[in-house]
């Protein structure tokens, strides 16, 4: 997206004009970053795959982000989010690790998943 701004015809203040030009670039850039570094969007599957594979152990429950006595109805509709957001598929263009890292995690919310429905009846 910064990249596209800084390159794009259409601008805030021209890049031909001294100084200014590229004043507004620079805090497109500045916000794009701070936004992007303060988003906490899947933190916790991107330090997976900085890990390489190390998956922290957690109960069915913590996997799922639910409270220990969520109901069926709410244990099916935290596996479904999640399945949407860590599918595998999702991550192909990001690479082998992110698309392992996906899988692990998907692996990991699916079992989650099988326990607690198996508790639940």
């Amino acid at each position: 997206m910064v990249i596209l701004y800084v390159v794009s015809p259409i601008d805030g203040a021209p890049d031909f004009i001294p100084r200014i030009g590229r004043l507004d670039d620079l805090a497109v850039i500045w916000l794009a970053w701070t936004l992007l570094s303060r988003a906490p969007v899947m933190s916790d599957f991107f330090e997976s795959v900085s890990k390489k594979g190390q998956v922290p152990t957690q109960s069915a429950h913590q996997t799922l982000g639910l409270n220990p006595g969520a109901t069926p109805t709410e244990i099916k509709r935290a596996y479904r989010k999640l399945i949407r957001t860590y599918h595998p598929d999702k991550f192909v263009h990001m690479g082998p690790d992110y698309e392992k890292a996906a899988s692990e995690k998907t692996q990991l919310i699916v079992e989650a998943y099988r326990q607690l429905q198996a508790a639940t009846g």
